[in-house]
């Protein structure tokens, strides 16, 4: 039976691009681009070469390449290096159990069945499961989403000043600027009039449970949460923001 390598790359490349994006959207956050696809590069070359590698090379693999994959796609949040490295550990475990989850769909099968499936259904199993693990991680996003919200007193850093306000810590915003990659705030209209020297930096288009819409964006230095100042971006609502005047990006907490 003739093996097209070129296929075997693109199936495993494929396969780690909707596992990277299952897995950050469990965590509700976002992975560059870059690193996401130079992630699966690096699972798909792995995977591909793992049929025909010596014994201790499949164990390195088996052992080091989810850990690996996980430390260059996932983007850790801002804060102390225990906290970081449990989050690492924790976005691996997902990672490997949604692996599990589409590797296992056809063994599976195989076993309920009474019949090796492997050789017609093989596609279609690994299609099924990808689309079960994508809807379970859009159930837990929004379950985080909407049990992840919460106000506190930050400082908004703009135009020299530190402005001190309540912010939203609503893991529900996921608003990055796609030409710097910058994390984007929401910043209540009651805060413009102390903004008008922050530069211009564009539009943003906003989607929400009130409707859709697009905001302007603005250059801020920052917003310091807990003594830690993330860099950021901001977009002007509007309307008044009830019992606050922030609502910060997921990533940022």
């Amino acid at each position: 039976m003739k093996v097209y390598i070129e296929l075997v790359l693109f199936n495993n490349f494929a396969v780690d691009i909707l596992l990277e994006v299952c897995t950050l959207s469990i965590f509700g956050t976002r992975g560059g681009k870059a690193r996401c696809i130079f992630a699966a590069l690096v699972g798909a070359v792995a995977g591909t070469a793992y049929a025909v590698v010596s014994k201790p090379w499949k164990i390195a693999i088996r052992a080091l390449l989810a850990p690996l994959m996980t430390v260059i796609f996932f983007k850790t949040k801002k804060g102390r290096v225990a906290g970081r490295v449990l989050q690492l550990v924790a976005a691996t475990a997902v990672f490997c159990a949604l692996t599990f989850l589409v590797g296992g769909a056809t063994k599976g099968m195989s076993y309920l069945l009474g019949v090796d499936v492997n050789g017609y259904a093989e596609l279609g199993l690994v299609a099924g499961a990808l689309a079960l693990a994508i809807i379970c991680a859009r159930a837990i996003s929004r379950k985080r989403a909407r049990s992840g919200a919460r106000i506190k007193q930050v400082y908004l850093c703009a135009s020299g000043q530190k402005i001190s306000c309540n912010a939203l810590l609503d893991s529900g915003n996921l608003l990055v600027d796609s030409f710097s990659g910058l994390p984007v705030v929401i910043i209540s209209d009651s805060l413009a009039g102390s903004l008008c020297e922050c530069p211009a930096e564009g539009f943003i288009n906003v989607n929400s449970v009130g409707g859709s819409g697009t905001l302007p964006l603005i250059g801020i230095e920052g917003v310091e949460v807990d003594g830690v100042k993330l860099k950021a971006l901001g977009a002007l609502s509007f309307t008044a923001l009830e019992g606050y005047d922030v609502i910060l990006q997921a990533g940022m907490f």
